[in-house]
């Protein structure tokens, strides 16, 4: 035993740096891909005032559209849904939007975020405690080091030869 733990156990930094090393493999490799929707947005849709859409249909089929929007609200389905930029995202540089399509209100990050925060389901903490971990900077708690289990020892025959004598 080292530590505390069994030889065969394996500390959460070890496997941080195998997973790491798994997923660089991955990459260099070209076994994985990014990912590229069927929609692409370019500048001349930009002028023309175009958004890409990521539809979420009633049965939990995603869509993307290439869709335009003119004074805040974009029609889909004959139906008009709101666009403003409270609710725009961006993916890589363009503007994007994801909608229910049984709504007309688009996903709202602050919106999403607020309520994550209300119920306590943040990873932003999490992140932050891992990335202190793999720096060094939180020290895990140390059991009785052997110079102190060494002092305690010659303080306890210190006092048993005065108790006897």
């Amino acid at each position: 035993m080292k530590g505390g733990q069994m030889e065969g156990d394996s500390t959460l930094r070890d496997e941080i740096k195998q997973l790491t090393k798994t997923l660089d493999g991955l990459l260099d490799s070209g076994r994985v891909k990014g990912f590229k929707p069927p929609k692409k947005i370019n500048n001349r849709d930009l002028k023309k005032n175009y958004i890409l859409a990521i539809i979420i249909g009633e049965n939990r089929e995603i869509k993307f559209m290439k869709l335009p929007i003119s004074e805040g609200t974009m029609v889909l389905e004959k139906a008009p849904r709101l666009a403003t930029a409270d609710y725009m995202l961006s993916y890589k540089g363009k503007p994007a939007l994801i909608l229910p399509e049984w709504s007309t209100k688009p996903f709202s990050p602050e919106e999403n975020y607020e309520e994550s925060a209300k119920n306590n389901m943040l990873a932003a903490g999490y992140k932050l405690l891992l990335n202190r971990m793999e720096l060094g900077n939180i020290k895990t708690k140390r059991g009785l080091s052997g110079a102190m289990i060494f002092a305690i020892v010659i303080g306890l025959i210190v006092v048993g030869y005065l108790l006897i004598a």
